[in-house]
């Protein structure tokens, strides 16, 4: 029977690593021994309180169109690299196939996974494909 240690809930999460440096850790460690908290409980809490606030200025429809401004620079920087290489233009299906496999995590290790909600993901695609709806071929 642990003495200091903190009784874990099985429940279903996602797992997530992450990755502390070593003094981080220990004091981490130490904090959650002499709280009676698990380390767990206390970076949850930390992120848990950090989403709140950030809720509020950047909604998921702010941060979905970040993503989408995000695609177009990568998107305009390949057409300026195959340019300035003269290579042929890229393929704007095939770059939204990779967009899409990266968004819905598809033929990955983590297909069940995914890093977005499904529904996000959707938005991210559809959004894409409106903006740049001149290079549909």
């Amino acid at each position: 029977m642990p003495l200091l240690r903190t009784k874990v809930r099985k429940r279903p999460r996602h797992t997530f690593i992450l990755k502390l440096p070593v003094e981080s850790l220990r004091y981490l460690s130490l904090y959650s021994m002499a709280k009676g908290l698990s380390r767990t409980k206390i970076i949850r809490d930390v992120i848990g309180d950090w989403i709140d606030e950030n809720k509020v200025e950047e909604t998921e429809d702010v941060l979905i169109e970040q993503v989408v401004d995000r695609v177009d620079e990568v998107w305009y920087g390949l057409q300026k690299l195959a340019r300035s290489c003269n290579e042929p233009e890229p393929d704007f299906n095939a770059f939204m196939d990779e967009l899409e496999a990266e968004v819905k995590r598809k033929d990955s290790r983590y297909a069940r996974k995914q890093k977005i909600d499904p529904e996000i993901a959707e938005k991210i695609i559809d959004r894409v494909y409106e903006k740049n709806r001149e290079f549909l071929k």
